[in-house]
C-alpha cells in the first residue's frame, strides 16, 4: 500500500467516523443523560463493537456474500429493525428515569455496553464502507493480509478516538440537560433519529 492510498483511507474513514451515525448518536446520548462516567462504558464498547465489525465484515460477512449474494439485505433489514426497536425503548424508557437525591442518574452499566456494542458492530454504514471501499485502497501486488490488518487496526483507532470525543463533548453540557424533563427531551429526541436511521436503513 502506498502512503498516498493509506492517508486517503484514513480520511475517508475518519469521515466516516466524525459523522454523527447510529454509534456516535448513541455515545452522545448515553453521555448527555449520565455525564462524563459512562464513557467508561461506551468507549470500550464502541472499541469492541469495531473489531467485532472489522473481522465480521472481512471475513465472516465477506465469504458468506460470495456464496449467498442477497445476505447483506437480510443484514440490512435486522439492523435497521434493531435500531428501531433501540429507539423506541429510549423513548418508552424517559418514563423511568428517576433521579436520587442530589438529582442524578443511576447508571444502567451493562445496558449501555451492549446497546453500544452491538450498534457498533452491526453498524450497516460501518460494514458497507468496510466491504465496499476497503479493497479500493489495498494494492494487490502487495501483501493482502498485512495491508488488511492495518487498515483494520487503524479503523478501530479511529473508532475509539472518535468515541472518546463525543463522550467527552456531550458531557460537557450535561448539567445543562441534568433535569428530568431535559431527560426526556433527549430520550425522545435521541430515540426518535434511531427510529428514523433504523427505517432508512431498511428502506435504502
Amino acid at each position: 500500500m502506498t502512503t498516498e492510498a493509506y492517508i486517503a483511507f484514513l480520511a475517508a474513514n475518519a469521515l466516516l467516523v466524525y459523522t454523527p451515525g447510529p454509534t456516535m448518536l448513541l455515545v452522545v446520548h448515553y453521555a448527555l443523560t449520565y455525564g462524563r462516567q459512562v464513557g467508561k462504558y461506551t468507549i470500550p464498547a464502541v472499541l469492541l463493537g469495531d473489531i467485532i465489525a472489522v473481522n465480521f465484515s472481512l471475513y465472516i460477512l465477506g465469504s458468506l456474500l460470495n456464496i449467498f449474494p442477497s445476505s447483506f439485505v437480510l443484514l440490512k433489514i435486522v439492523g435497521g429493525v434493531y435500531m428501531i426497536l433501540l429507539g423506541v425503548s429510549n423513548i418508552l424508557s424517559q418514563k423511568k428515569i428517576v433521579p436520587d437525591e442530589k438529582n442524578n442518574i443511576k447508571l444502567p452499566d451493562k445496558k449501555v455496553f451492549v446497546h453500544v456494542m452491538l450498534i457498533t458492530a452491526f453498524n450497516p454504514k460501518t460494514l458497507i464502507f468496510l466491504l465496499a471501499f476497503l479493497p479500493q485502497f489495498l494494492n494487490p501486488n502487495g501483501n493482502i493480509l498485512s495491508q488488511t490488518l492495518l487498515m483494520g487496526v487503524s479503523s478501530v483507532l479511529l473508532g475509539l478516538t472518535g468515541s472518546s470525543f463525543y463522550t467527552m463533548a456531550a458531557s460537557k453540557i450535561h448539567h445543562l440537560v441534568n433535569t428530568p424533563r431535559a431527560q426526556k427531551i433527549v430520550h425522545f429526541v435521541s430515540g426518535s433519529i434511531l427510529c428514523a436511521i433504523g427505517i432508512s436503513t431498511i428502506l435504502l
